[in-house]
């Protein structure tokens, strides 16, 4: 009896931490599993793009436009126009003043925000799911009707310097990968200028650049609209047609200022990287490419060096650059006369 139960006891103290074990891997494995949603799309008469995302976990919904222009398409010499634009979005039309767009979601407890990146823009908000038709109106009104006057632009344009000193003066890492970008793509060039704009550059918009890339871009036909939450693919669509449908589409005209120049088949040393922090930047930058890429991307033509490069900056990680500007940081230390 003593052995059987030793023997027993023995079995259950293998078989129980692997139990365990494979339960666990279980759960995370669920956990991390990406499935795959039902997802019903459709386009109205104007070329508007829907995306209807149903679901009924909670009685809440959210409604993304996304216009499909960015800071890539900015003329030469308006960089952080686009970006400029989505702050001057919130400031009013003519049936909705200044301000209350984010104050008439906010009452209603939605919450609601934007961003810009290089080849998109991106209004969103998120609110109780019978309030669907309520930010569907105050989206499609600034659509077609905000109104954008120099009392506004003046007082905003300081916001927008503000956030550049905040999050790339004063970011190690944002000013390594600033220069990163100057460096693979060139100053100027569409992916190589910063989505918020050069300082000296914001300071010269005003009303007429940011309503000139209003008017070229913002339209139902470059624009896709994004709704998930608790509601259907029919009451989406009622809606849309309601509100979207009724704004006439427009031809969309890309900026001609930043049009890529044709490079040789290959520069060689004409595009090295200039030493120093630049030089490490691009080390970095090249350490984190994927298995099978050329890690002299940035010395090659346009279709490949913007394939490539694009690639591999779109999957570095935050922490990685900073991390490379952590090391760059130090290695300046270390020259400086004790």
């Amino acid at each position: 009896m003593i052995r059987r139960r030793a023997v027993l006891g023995g079995l259950w103290a293998v078989w129980q931490p692997a139990h365990w074990v494979s339960r666990r891997a279980s759960a995370t494995t669920k956990l991390l599993t990406v499935v795959r949603r039902p997802a019903e799309t459709f386009t109205l008469a104007n070329g508007l793009q829907v995306v209807v995302l149903a679901s009924k976990a909670r009685p809440l919904i959210s409604q993304m436009m996304v216009y499909k222009a960015g800071s890539a398409d900015e003329p030469r010499a308006q960089s952080g126009v686009a970006h400029f634009l989505e702050h001057m979005m919130f400031k009013g039309t003519s049936t909705v003043p200044s301000g209350d767009f984010s104050r008439t979601v906010s009452r209603n407890g939605g919450r609601d925000n934007a961003f810009t990146s290089y080849d998109v823009t991106a209004y969103h908000q998120t609110i109780a799911s019978d309030r669907l038709d309520l930010v569907m109106r105050l989206e499609a009104d600034r659509m077609s009707n905000l109104i954008v006057v120099q009392k506004e632009l003046v007082p905003e344009r300081q916001v927008v310097l503000e956030e550049r000193r905040m999050r790339t003066d004063n970011v190690p890492g944002e000013l390594l990968n600033e220069a990163v970008r100057d460096a693979l793509f060139g100053r100027g060039r569409p992916y190589g200028v910063p989505v918020v704009g050069y300082a000296d550059e914001i300071k010269k918009l005003g009303v007429n650049e940011i309503s000139a890339f209003y008017r070229r871009h913002y339209m139902p036909n470059n624009a896709v609209l994004i709704v998930a939450g608790d509601t259907s693919g029919d009451a989406v669509r009622k809606l849309a047609e309601r509100y979207y449908g009724a704004t006439p589409p427009r031809k969309s005209r890309r900026a001609s200022g930043r049009a890529i120049p044709a490079w040789p088949a290959d520069q060689g040393d004409a595009r090295r990287c200039p030493r120093g922090r630049d030089a490490l930047g691009v080390r970095f930058h090249r350490a984190i490419l994927p298995h099978g890429r050329d890690p002299h991307a940035w010395r090659c033509g346009p279709a490949r060096c913007s394939a490539v490069a694009r690639d591999q900056l779109r999957q570095a990680s935050t922490s990685a650059v900073g991390a490379a500007g952590a090391e760059c940081e130090r290695r300046r230390d270390a020259q400086r006369p004790a």
